[in-house]
C-alpha cells in the first residue's frame, strides 16, 4: 500500500500496528465510534483489497446499477467537477420541497435517532439555527452541512 493509504488510515485513527496488520491482508477492527443515538451502530474497520482501481470514478459515480441496488439514491455525480473542494454554489439546486413546512420542522428539531440520520456535528449545525429560522435559512444550513 502506498504512503497515501497509510496517511488516510492514520487520519482515521488507526495505529501503525493496525496499518501493518491491514497490509498483511487481515481485517482490522478499529473499535466502536461514538454513536449519535442508541439506534445507530458505528464501527471502524480497515482491510486491503488487491486490484487496480483505474475506473473507480466510473464505478462509484456513473454506473446506473447503484440506483438499482439502493433505491434511496436519487442522483450521483461530482460536487466540484473541476476537482476542487466545492462551494456553497455547488449545492444551489438543493431544495427542501415539496413539503417545506414538514422538512423545516424535521431539520429545526434535528436529534439523534431521528429520521434524518444526521451525525452529531450535523445535528449541532441545525441546533445553532434560530428556532424561528426561515425556510431559506434552513436550506442554507443544509447546503453548508453538505459542503462540510
Amino acid at each position: 500500500m502506498s504512503s497515501l493509504i497509510d496517511e488516510v488510515l492514520k487520519e482515521a485513527g488507526f495505529s501503525d500496528a493496525a496499518i501493518a496488520e491491514v497490509k498483511t491482508g487481515k481485517l482490522h477492527y478499529g473499535g466502536s465510534l461514538d454513536a449519535a443515538s442508541d439506534k445507530e451502530l458505528s464501527v471502524k474497520l480497515a482491510f486491503h483489497v488487491e486490484g487496480k482501481i483505474d475506473n473507480i470514478k466510473l464505478v462509484f459515480l456513473h454506473l446506473p446499477a447503484k440506483k438499482k441496488y439502493d433505491p434511496t439514491v436519487g442522483a450521483l455525480g461530482m460536487i466540484a467537477t473541476d476537482g476542487g473542494d466545492g462551494s456553497l454554489e455547488d449545492f444551489a439546486g438543493i431544495k427542501l420541497s415539496p413539503n417545506e413546512v414538514t422538512m423545516d420542522k424535521l431539520y429545526s428539531n434535528a436529534a439523534p435517532g431521528s429520521d434524518l440520520n444526521l451525525s452529531k456535528d450535523e445535528i449541532d449545525a441545525f441546533k445553532k439555527l434560530d428556532k424561528k429560522a426561515t425556510h431559506e435559512e434552513i436550506e442554507n444550513g443544509l447546503r453548508q452541512v453538505l459542503l462540510n
